[in-house]
C-alpha cells in the first residue's frame, strides 16, 4: 500500500526521531496528511502543519514555510505529516 511505500522505499521518515507506534497507521480509520516542500540546495528551510479544522465540507489545513536564512550547502527538502482520523472530506491547504 502507499504508505509502506513511504515508510519502507522512500524512506524519507527514518530520519526523523518519532516515539514507537508513531509510524503505525491503520488506514481503515486513520489519514495521513502529508505537506512536503520543494528540494532546496542549502540547510535552513521548514515546513510545519500548524492547524488541522474539520469545516462542514472540507478539512483545512493550515501551513506554514519558514526560511531561516542560508544554511549549509545540503540538499534538504522539509516536510511535516500527522495522523488523523480518517474523514470523507477533501483536504484543502492553506498558508
Amino acid at each position: 500500500d502507499t504508505w509502506s511505500y513511504w515508510v519502507t522505499d522512500v524512506n524519507l521518515l527514518q530520519a526523523t526521531d518519532l516515539p514507537d507506534g508513531q509510524l503505525e497507521v491503520d488506514l481503515n480509520c486513520e489519514m495521513i496528511i502529508l505537506t512536503l516542500d520543494e528540494a532546496y540546495g542549502y540547510a535552513g528551510y521548514e515546513i510545519e502543519i500548524l492547524s488541522v479544522v474539520e469545516e462542514d465540507t472540507r478539512i483545512l489545513v493550515t501551513i506554514n514555510r519558514s526560511d531561516l536564512g542560508m544554511g549549509l550547502p545540503v540538499w534538504t527538502q522539509p516536510f511535516h505529516l500527522v495522523k488523523v482520523p480518517k474523514l470523507d472530506k477533501e483536504v484543502v491547504f492553506e498558508e
